[in-house]
């Protein structure tokens, strides 16, 4: 007497590897949503701080323009009220020898 046609394995076995299957493809399929939603969490974050970043260097580029304005025109002061510079050699037939 022949059971189950020939099939070597029981219904009872076979839904439980179906279910296991199952399972598996489910939690394979809400693990990879989960990373995808972190991904492009992750990513929407960066691009707020980039914006950031970007708005800080802005005016950190245009305070160190004005500084440097503001150094060439002391630069310049300065140099007006030294006047000019003294020579190391003077030249023959000068009368500050």
């Amino acid at each position: 007497m022949v059971q189950n046609r020939d099939v070597y394995m029981s219904v009872e076995t076979l839904a439980i590897i179906i279910s296991a299957a199952g399972l598996l493809i489910t939690l394979g399929g809400g693990i990879f949503a989960g990373f995808a939603w972190i991904i492009r969490r992750t990513d929407a974050q960066f691009a707020a701080v980039h914006e950031q970043f970007r708005a800080v260097r802005g005016e950190f580029r245009a305070d160190l323009h004005q500084l440097r304005e503001e150094l060439t025109e002391v630069k310049i002061s300065v140099a007006r009220l030294e006047g000019p510079r003294d020579h190391l050699i003077w030249p023959r037939g000068s009368t500050n020898q």
